[in-house]
């Protein structure tokens, strides 16, 4: 509900629920998996990780690709480190 709630209309015209479910899948999955995903806040979480996209970005399939490619390499890092990496 959260990502309806303040997303654009045109998103929600333009794209699947299905589409929009599978986002929030692997933004869940990605929390999951952190070792410091409970040090990030819920309202941090919700509106800067949740969110699809920022402004006018293309809607793509970016996170299913880059939960593929960089999941296994960065799972044990340090949550400070990732911001270098």
């Amino acid at each position: 509900m959260f990502l309806y709630a303040y997303m654009p209309l045109s998103d929600i015209a333009d794209q699947s629920f299905d589409y929009f479910k599978s986002n929030v899948d692997y933004s869940l999955k990605t929390k999951e998996l952190f070792s410091w995903e409970n040090k990030i806040p819920d309202s941090i979480f919700l509106h800067f990780v949740l969110p699809i996209r920022v402004n006018n970005e293309n809607l793509d399939k970016a996170r299913a690709v880059f939960s593929k490619l960089f999941i296994p390499g960065c799972r044990d890092f340090p949550y400070t480190r990732l911001y270098w990496e």
